[in-house]
């Protein structure tokens, strides 16, 4: 029978493990979806854009299946299905004073890395258009669309409470 600290550590164990899983599946998303962009943009051979489809949609599927798995480590918990509208929501509401803290805590972080690199982004777009004379313009209004868009969302969010 396992005691109140080894529960912990295990927990604890668990949930690395489970945050390790979501990063490498997360990870090997964008980077076959950028294979995918290269070998389309790039014109190379149909196999090698079926293959990076492929993947495409094995990550994908990987990062359901690692959502999914929270469920079999903690059985006890009644965690909200990934495919659910609110999920989001039920998530917060499931979760205790601390664990919510954690998650906003990392959320804030990475809300502010984002829109930081996103902007610095545009600044290298920007750079990259005037020197070489290839326009990047597309690019550059899309991410500020994004920025302008999430900043709004984030302040009108906080602005309520």
């Amino acid at each position: 029978m396992e005691t109140g600290d080894e529960e912990d550590e295990l927990a604890e164990l668990q949930n690395k493990r489970y945050g390790d899983g979501m990063l490498a599946a997360n990870i090997a998303m964008y980077t076959s979806v950028g294979m995918l962009a290269l070998v389309g943009i790039t014109a190379q051979p149909n196999a090698f854009i079926f293959i990076s489809l492929g993947l495409v949609l094995l990550s994908i599927s990987m990062v359901f299946i690692n959502a999914e798995l929270a469920k079999v480590v903690d059985p006890n918990r009644e965690y909200p299905s990934v495919n659910d509208k609110g999920y989001a929501k039920k998530l917060m509401e499931m979760s205790d004073d601390g664990e919510r803290h954690i998650m906003l805590q990392g959320l804030y972080r990475a809300f502010t890395s984002i829109s930081m690199l996103l902007f610095f982004a545009v600044l290298a777009l920007i750079g990259y258009s005037v020197l070489t004379g290839v326009s990047q313009l597309a690019g550059i209004l899309i991410i500020l669309f994004i920025l302008i868009f999430t900043n709004a969302q984030y302040m009108l969010s906080i602005r309520k409470k």
